[in-house]
């Protein structure tokens, strides 16, 4: 799959763009400019939501009543659809409308279509440090790989909100103990299906990322492990129930559930030791785009699709051999990359375009970095 042209109306602070995109693209400019928001409205277009913000109004450029990015996609098969997104502001509150050739999709059937991985600096500290944020990536890939897995995942969730709500009434004397049954047999039939599908993909992902990260690092000797860690594993939904039961008291007196895929979490080690303490910034990075890449091909093999890839800023704190690699390791798939300057010439097909206060120009790519 690749993206042959995108254009944007109205998105954050680009008024208006077409960009003819190649197979190595450069979005240039000073910081601020906007090359970030060209990606985020691709990555949206995509995959249905930002990777960067989690209210969608934000999208929208200040003033305007609504918000449109468009791509033509060409796949693997030569056929040409026209994707289509627009956020817009109603009477009712915010609409997000999805259509592929001309036909409204869901988000979820979005999520099944189009193979296209993000790398953000912000990923590299979020995956570092924050727990929640590597079980939402695990949930992210988990979800496009398995179409069940979102239904399951957003089952969960309520289920959980309704068990710790009632928790909490338990816990003032406003309802009673045996009412929490029903949403443990609940918890522990969502629970355990989301424990199974999570523990797969890790272990899916976890040779295909190692042998990637050696190739960026250009060491072969190079150990890295992801572990899933979970207290759920190998356990039926009867003795999940029953765990939720046995810490029924605590889980009252604390007025939320302790116990489940919710508190998980994702260890990676780099030389046997816990990378988020022991590796350095530029070493965790290079493992978190290897875990990019990896996720890239694996949806390659699920969606028989060429994975198209989205690198804001990928090149900081990456030596010049390290970056040279990060671009072979991509092959012929499609690339937008985002940085302060142009690329020097290496006999690719490149594309660069110039970001100026939201306005985006194509500039010829000798001139650019001449």
């Amino acid at each position: 799959m690749r993206f042959a042209e995108v254009r944007l109306a109205h998105f954050r602070n680009v008024a208006t763009a077409t960009l003819p995109l190649s197979d190595s693209n450069f979005l240039v400019g000073l910081n601020g400019q906007g090359k970030t928001n060209v990606l985020e409205a691709v990555y949206c277009l995509s995959v249905g939501t930002s990777f960067r913000e989690r209210d969608d109004s934000w999208l929208i450029e200040l003033e305007q009543p609504w918000a449109r990015v468009e791509a033509d996609v060409e796949w693997a098969s030569g056929e040409v659809q026209l994707l289509e997104m627009v956020v817009q502001q109603t009477e009712l509150g915010l609409s997000k409308v999805f259509k592929l050739g001309g036909h409204r999709i869901s988000r979820k059937e979005l999520l099944a279509r189009v193979p296209v991985v993000i790398f953000s600096p912000d990923d590299v500290k979020l995956l570092r440090y924050q727990p929640v944020f590597r079980r939402a990536w695990l949930d992210y890939l988990a979800s496009r790989l398995d179409p069940i897995y979102l239904v399951t995942l957003t089952d969960y969730n309520k289920a959980l909100r309704q068990r710790n709500q009632l928790l909490s009434l338990v816990r003032k004397h406003q309802a009673s103990p045996g009412e929490i049954t029903a949403w443990d047999q609940e918890l522990a039939r969502l629970g355990s299906y989301l424990v199974r599908q999570r523990a797969q993909v890790v272990r899916d992902m976890t040779e295909p990322t190692r042998t990637l990260l050696r190739r960026i690092v250009g060491d072969e000797g190079l150990s890295l492990g992801l572990t899933y860690k979970t207290l759920v594993a190998d356990i039926t939904a009867e003795q999940y129930q029953a765990q939720l039961l046995a810490l029924r008291p605590e889980d009252i007196r604390m007025g939320r559930t302790s116990f489940g895929p919710h508190r998980d979490d994702v260890t990676i080690l780099l030389s046997g030791h816990d990378a988020r303490h022991f590796a350095s910034q530029g070493e965790f990075r290079s493992i978190i785009l290897a875990l990019k890449v990896a996720e890239g091909h694996k949806l390659e093999q699920v969606f028989r699709e060429t994975a198209v890839y989205l690198l804001d800023d990928v090149f900081s704190e990456l030596d010049d051999e390290r970056a040279q690699r990060v671009v072979e390791l991509l092959g012929g798939a499609q690339a937008v990359f985002s940085s302060t300057t142009a690329p020097q010439p290496n006999g690719s097909t490149v594309k660069v375009f110039e970001l100026m206060s939201g306005q985006v120009k194509e500039v010829d790519y000798e001139l650019a970095t001449s």
